[in-house]
């Protein structure tokens, strides 16, 4: 395996007990009301910090929880960072950008409050990280169940007038490799480089409160031509629906509907697709389309920001994706 001689020097320094002050890498968990994950998940969390081979960082933003999160924080986890969304933002799409602001580290793990981390996972994916890289995500396992994969290396479609990530091809189907390009990530546990999470603009407040940030931030990353890739070699430990509770509850349901909507508006550049999409959702889903059509003016701000940058169409991507899938489900 090939290290870069960056993290040859920051090992060496750790091997050496030459003091690192300045994290490599920042961990961001948002949270609302999530206590009680955050008391099964954060001692797993400081472990794998604790054997990391480089100096990392934990950032924890509460959105304005009122069951003791920052106060259990304080006392608990004092060399943890803990702070409080702004009074004027909600939502773990303002919880992540705020966690950044507050971070230093050059590449950023994104973690739920209701994810834990196995002893071995900084030993395993530091010498992963390489300076170019953008986003690698995780294959994911059932807490309750840590036999059970939830999450592989996602696949990209378009069905039903959308986008779509949520695909999977596990292990079982793929070669003894640790790094896969793949097509979205799961944000329960996901890698991303400072100066790309900075090139586009941090996560959209579009989506806020939640649902579908880090597809529409991978997305528009991908469309740069940046890869995004699979690690197959760690296990973080999912409660899958422990950040956000029923995915059938009407309001999410709803939510999740209109940020659909918003996502193909800002993402969706080939004509025939977006069209596709505008018809069937008005139709099907007229109040969740209105509802998203309010949003018109900073969608469209965002559409104009992106579109000099865009290297690779939605049809190259979705056909790079169907590709993958045929070439490891065919053996």
């Amino acid at each position: 395996m090939i290290v870069s001689q960056y993290f040859l020097l920051e090992i060496t320094k750790q091997e050496n007990s030459i003091k690192m002050t300045q994290p490599l890498i920042s961990i961001i968990i948002p949270s609302k009301n999530g206590l009680h994950h955050l008391k099964d998940c954060l001692p797993s969390v400081k472990t794998a910090m604790q054997n990391s081979p480089v100096l990392c960082e934990l950032v924890i933003c509460s959105d304005h929880s009122t069951d003791g999160t920052l106060e259990f924080l304080k006392e608990n986890y004092p060399d943890f960072k803990a702070i409080e969304n702004p009074k004027d933002a909600f939502g773990a799409c303002h919880a992540r950008n705020n966690a950044v602001k507050a971070s230093s580290g050059k590449y950023i793990l994104f973690l739920d409050n209701d994810v834990c981390l196995e002893p071995d996972f900084f030993i395993k994916t530091v010498p992963l990280l390489k300076e170019d890289m953008f986003c690698y995500t995780c294959c994911g396992h059932s807490y309750s169940k840590p036999e059970k994969q939830l999450d592989g290396l996602k696949l990209l479609s378009f069905s039903r007038g959308t986008l779509r990530f949520t695909g999977n091809i596990y292990n079982e189907d793929l070669p003894q490799k640790n790094l896969i390009e793949c097509y979205g990530v799961q944000g329960a546990y996901f890698y991303c480089t400072r100066e790309k999470f900075d090139l586009l603009g941090g996560i959209s407040d579009l989506y806020s409160p939640y649902m579908l940030e880090e597809s529409d931030f991978v997305y528009r990353g991908m469309k740069r031509g940046w890869p995004v890739y699979y690690i197959r070699n760690v296990k973080p430990l999912h409660k899958w629906g422990g950040t956000i509770a029923s995915k059938t509850n009407p309001l999410t349901k709803f939510v999740s509907i209109k940020n659909r909507i918003i996502l193909n508006m800002v993402n969706l550049t080939d004509n025939s697709l977006l069209l596709q999409s505008l018809i069937l959702y008005a139709l099907r889903h007229p109040i969740a389309f209105f509802e998203a059509v309010k949003y018109l003016k900073p969608i469209l701000k965002l559409r104009r920001s992106e579109k000099p940058h865009i290297k690779v169409t939605d049809k190259e991507l979705l056909k790079a994706s169907k590709e993958t899938k045929k070439r490891f489900k065919s053996k």
